[in-house]
């Protein structure tokens, strides 16, 4: 898939070889990304199916900038990006073998780089004109896989209560704050 070539290939890579992982430690990452990437934009489309594996990502995503993007733009970048091995350059505990160093690769201060170049790509993009088919599909076998959760999951997220929760904690930030670059301003008297 084109888009998600030219996401990894133009953003990713080189996001990834400032941050000093080798090839073979760029390609682990990128053929992960890759694969939630384009098994999520399969079902782009289809957008109950789409606000369900969405719904594990869309709280998280209102705190990502940019905070004019999209919420499920925001939270495509949180499913298949954020949550996949890039979340093992950011562990404590590496999970992923190849990934382990020393040091840890991606700081805490560095992770809006990454989300936010993700969000700017994919907002510029018309995902509702993709026409895909992942293989492996990493997302199509949950609903037959794991129906009981699948059912509570698409419940939720084709909800509209917890969306419009989302988008006002997006515009207010947590307790009544504003975020703005990142972080968070709270009211007087709050921690």
């Amino acid at each position: 898939m084109r888009l998600v070539q030219g996401y990894t290939q133009s953003v990713l890579v080189p996001q990834l070889g400032s941050l000093g992982l080798t090839k073979p430690q760029r390609k682990i990452v990128v053929e992960d990304v890759t694969q939630r990437l384009e098994s999520l934009l399969s079902h782009w489309g289809d957008v109950p199916f789409r606000r369900t594996v969405l719904a594990i990502g869309t709280e998280e995503a209102s705190f990502w900038e940019p905070g004019s993007a999209d919420i499920d733009i925001r939270s495509l970048v949180v499913v298949a990006v954020r949550n996949s091995l890039v979340t093992d350059l950011n562990a404590t505990h590496v999970y992923t073998k190849a990934l382990r160093t020393p040091r840890e690769f991606l700081p805490d201060h560095q992770m809006p780089w990454i989300t936010g170049e993700a969000i700017n790509y994919f907002q510029a993009a018309n995902l509702d004109t993709i026409q895909a088919h992942a293989k492996p599909d990493i997302f199509g076998f949950l609903p037959h896989r794991f129906p009981n959760a699948w059912h509570v999951l698409s419940v939720l997220g084709n909800s509209s209560a917890p969306r419009e929760r989302t988008r006002r904690r997006a515009r207010e930030g947590p307790r009544g704050g504003s975020i703005l670059h990142g972080r968070a301003s709270y009211p007087r008297g709050l921690p």
